[in-house]
């Protein structure tokens, strides 16, 4: 296979090329103009939503965001916490519920108030935190805040406002990230490296005793043994699974 991967610019694509060779993967830098060595690792500029692969042409393309598991481009970060859940209308708060703001960390929901700021009426949330300081935050800014979902009868630490817990807190989980990241890239290294046992297509004798099979499929099924058949074929280890509902 050919297999490009596509880094955000220059740097990026370097950096790329330094962390596969880390692991004895040779990968060649080209130019979007160049053309590509059949049954290579190559890195190039390139900005795409998500990669993709053409088994018949043997080519794939896997993003840089893919390899990291996060988006690359600066933009405002949203804190994600495996306790907090995204807030989509500031309805489905109640008071007293907790909250977590992506900046401050988490405190309490004491409603929506109307404040006047420069002659200007504008709705707020307002958040007690640790020595009953006070949050407001506009409502279009609602995307900040996220609601707590904790263990049932147990209520958790409220911050402290300009303090630094929080950030050591998300400092913490920020490190957590890179560590996957970097766990990621390995694997997915590893995974281009290694060569995995190629099956031949089915014979006559494997259709026979697949007809004998007494129920119908779904399409569904179906489709799900063709693409496992095919990954199957492929000289390289597969990745998938297969979950089936009763």
């Amino acid at each position: 296979f050919t297999t490009v991967v596509l880094g955000t610019d220059d740097e990026r694509v370097k950096k790329l090329q330094h962390i596969l060779s880390d692991y004895d993967i040779d990968a060649d830098i080209v130019e979007a103009t160049d053309i590509l060595l059949p049954g290579r690792l190559q890195i190039a500029v390139g900005d795409l939503h998500a990669g993709f692969e053409m088994p018949m042409q043997k080519f794939v393309v896997i993003t840089e965001k893919e390899l990291f598991h996060k988006k690359v481009k600066k933009s405002q970060r949203k804190q994600k916490l495996s306790n907090a859940e995204r807030i989509k209308s500031y309805s489905e708060l109640k008071v007293g519920d907790y909250v977590v703001h992506v900046n401050h960390g988490i405190g309490k929901f004491l409603g929506i108030e109307t404040l006047e700021i420069n002659g200007v009426h504008k709705d707020y949330l307002n958040i007690k935190y640790q020595g009953n300081d006070k949050l407001y935050v506009p409502i279009e800014q609602i995307d900040q805040v996220q609601k707590y979902v904790g263990s049932e009868g147990k209520d958790p630490k409220v911050y402290k406002l300009g303090g630094n817990d929080w950030k050591k807190v998300k400092t913490k989980v920020e490190k957590s990230v890179q560590d996957i990241a970097d766990d990621l890239i390995k694997l997915y290294a590893e995974r281009e490296a290694s060569k995995g046992y190629a099956y031949t297509p089915d014979t006559a004798e494997q259709q026979e005793f697949e007809s004998s099979f007494p129920y119908q499929e779904t399409e569904d099924q179906l489709r799900s043994i063709e693409e496992i058949k095919k990954d199957m074929e492929r000289g390289r280890p597969m990745d998938r699974l297969l979950c089936g509902d009763v």
